[in-house]
């Protein structure tokens, strides 16, 4: 598997191009109908997170269709930074049809990762009840225990999973910045 951020250009559709602001799509997926996605939209004049049912994006579809997981989108007025998860062959998929649509885009960075080094959907379910839950505030407005009555796991387990979590969602952090 290989973990990818790459910039393109934005497409001329782009509502962003023509009239300013950002846009970072926070879960991006293909649906029957279009583009479905959870964004936040920053302007000069508000931030707000929308739901979008049928986006058509050209190129949004053509990376989807390409096999690429998209993680997140960060679009403004002259470019858009992808983040990825795919195979190798699914990331050549998307340079060839980057290069065969004439996109301009730049490889920011390209890693390969193994599965286990990746935050698994249990550990990504339990951060994020423990973070709704206010696990990480301080004080803490909920109890480990609390946490693990309501995924039905035992204490230690919701400790472990969180821990290991947590380690992972530093590691990928400061490999980034």
């Amino acid at each position: 598997m290989i973990r990818a951020k790459i910039r393109t250009s934005t497409p001329e559709c782009c509502i962003i191009r023509k009239h300013g602001g950002s846009l970072r799509f926070k879960h991006i997926w293909m649906g029957n109908e279009g583009i479905k996605g959870i964004i936040d939209v920053r302007s000069p004049d508000e931030s707000r997170t929308v739901v979008v049912e049928n986006h058509e994006c050209s190129l949004a579809v053509e990376i989807l269709d390409s096999g690429v997981m998209v993680i997140s989108a960060e679009v403004e007025r002259d470019s858009v930074v992808w983040v990825l998860i795919c195979s190798g062959d699914a990331f050549r998929e998307l340079i060839t049809k980057l290069e065969e649509l004439n996109v301009d885009y730049e490889i920011i960075y390209k890693i390969k990762f193994s599965e286990d080094e990746d935050v698994s959907y249990k550990e990504y379910e339990i951060l994020k009840l423990a973070f709704e839950m206010g696990f990480f505030e301080n004080p803490r407005r909920v109890k480990l225990e609390d946490i693990a009555k309501r995924l039905g796991i035992s204490k230690s387990t919701a400790s472990d999973l969180i821990r290991r979590a947590l380690k992972k969602v530093v590691r990928m952090y400061l490999e980034s910045v």
